[in-house]
């Protein structure tokens, strides 16, 4: 069994859906500590044809969890959709794509963490045809007591009785394979988002092969 444990971000990079597409489950790490370097409350899009990160203002206390995060903005939600509309009407895919996205943002909840987790679970549902499974870590593993965050992550896996770990490249350092392997699992580097890269929202709104999936 394949598994991978990601934060969950608002509106994420295609590379995020590239992982989700290779594993059997998608663990949702949203008892991890919010710190600014976090993407639950923001992500890239284009903004007249330019690089923009749309930041959604919240509220938190110091090692505030993700699960507790709360918002405090009162027209974030106008204002995104108002630019997402503005730059992608004459897309191809819009039609298709914006009254998803419509529907995540205005999830009736002021909680992000639920709003970015059910970004990623709607749009794999929609546009991937994923099958797996999604899963809170704050619900299902509550009592699973680590000493650091990546022990938590391998107590996860040996707790689904996963074979395998799917993270991004960037953390080869921070996931060293031998770590794993002593373990008795495997473990798989996906290429990571390019820090350039703007919103899957990007990608959606302009991805031919979508069109013929859902036609």
């Amino acid at each position: 069994m394949k598994i991978t444990v990601l934060q969950p971000n608002f509106f994420p990079f295609k590379a995020y859906f590239d992982i989700i597409q290779k594993v059997d489950k998608v663990v949702f790490f949203d008892d991890s500590f919010y710190n600014e370097k976090t993407w639950v409350n923001k992500t890239v899009i284009k903004r007249n044809d330019k690089r923009f990160v749309f930041n959604i203002g919240i509220s938190y206390e110091e090692e505030s969890q993700l699960r507790d995060v709360r918002i405090d903005c009162k027209n974030w939600k106008r204002n995104f959709l108002r630019m997402i509309s503005s730059e992608y009407k004459d897309s191809r895919n819009f039609s298709k794509v914006f009254p998803i996205i419509k529907e995540i943002v205005n999830l009736p909840v002021e909680n992000i963490c639920q709003i970015s987790s059910y970004s990623i679970f709607r749009i794999s549902q929609e546009f991937y045809n994923y099958e797996g499974e999604f899963i809170l870590s704050s619900k299902k593993y509550k009592n699973i007591k680590s000493s650091s965050f990546r022990n938590k992550i391998i107590d996860i896996c040996k707790y689904e009785r996963a074979t395998n770990f799917y993270t991004f490249s960037m953390y080869r350092e921070t996931f060293h394979s031998s770590y794993f392997t002593k373990n008795n699992l495997s473990i798989s580097y996906m290429e990571s988002p390019n820090r350039f890269a703007y919103s899957c929202i990007d990608f959606l709104m302009n991805d031919l092969d979508l069109i013929k999936k859902m036609v």
